[in-house]
């Protein structure tokens, strides 16, 4: 899906969080990150460019080492199998102090028969936000979408963020976890997205959920579709004084509900 390969960009540019808000009634998709932008150079170099060998070339990106998802070369690419006109606003966190704008009307070059030369307009004004990231505003749309297609969105990018996003975390992890937001105003279409990002939290073949209180330990086991069995047992010396817990058996193999890959549900 085109639209995954966006959101892959924003995982690959070090963002922590991802907007795609999606209004497909007055035929638009904004996807918005906070990740390191583009200056001019990386605009009209890697993402103006099919086929850009730059992240053939990196493995991992620059600031939090997150091994390179997206496709090389495609930035273009995908936004011209989505729509029919681009605006593009990013900010580069070596100069948050300006912003390049940029629009490209596909449209006008399909009439000129000239696609791949399509012209990028642009312009570089002054950010009084001086905030980095990039914006991509998706107008005139190809494909007409529905909860299938949104759900077909949702499973090619779940596996971006964390499953377990109420967990505690330390400072340090929090600032590299990546969060995808989705909006609509069609509500089915949330509703949709957000069951098959999190599809995997509901694959589970077992779960134990249990409260440790100076080693007094309560547990309930639950198979699936099976009646709770609950214990209680003290642990001598216990080093955790106390804390809930939680811990979910999966079993991985064949083919898995929700369409989740094996492969991508073990990593």
């Amino acid at each position: 899906i085109a639209l995954a390969e966006l959101v892959k960009n924003s995982y690959d540019a070090d963002g922590t969080k991802v907007e795609i808000d999606f209004d497909p009634k007055n035929d638009k998709i904004i996807i918005s990150d906070n990740g390191h932008g583009m200056d001019f150079e990386e605009f009209t170099n890697f993402w103006m460019r099919i086929g850009s060998p730059h992240k053939g070339k990196k493995k991992l990106s620059k600031i939090f080492k997150r091994k390179m998802t997206g496709s090389k070369g495609v930035g273009r690419l995908a936004v011209q199998l989505l729509a029919n006109e681009l605006e593009l606003i990013t900010v580069s966190e070596n100069d948050p102090t300006r912003k390049l704008r940029s629009t490209v009307n596909w449209t006008e070059a399909v009439d000129t028969g000239d696609l791949t030369n399509a012209t990028a307009n642009y312009e570089i004004i002054n950010n009084e936000e001086n905030k980095q990231g990039t914006t991509i505003i998706l107008t005139n749309l190809k494909q007409k979408w529905d909860s299938e297609s949104v759900r077909g969105l949702a499973k090619e990018i779940w596996w971006l963020q964390p499953p377990f996003r109420s967990l505690d975390i330390s400072e340090n992890e929090l600032g590299k976890i990546f969060y995808i937001d989705f909006k609509s105003q069609e509500k089915t279409f949330e509703r949709t997205f957000n069951i098959q990002i999190n599809a995997i939290l509901n694959i589970w073949y077992a779960k134990i959920v249990g409260k440790n209180i100076y080693g007094n330990v309560t547990i309930t086991l639950e198979f699936k579709d099976e009646k709770p069995i609950n214990d209680k047992f003290y642990i001598e010396n216990c080093n955790l004084t106390n804390g809930n817990f939680e811990i979910r058996i999966y079993y991985l193999s064949g083919r898995q509900k929700h369409g989740i890959k094996v492969s991508e549900a073990r990593d």
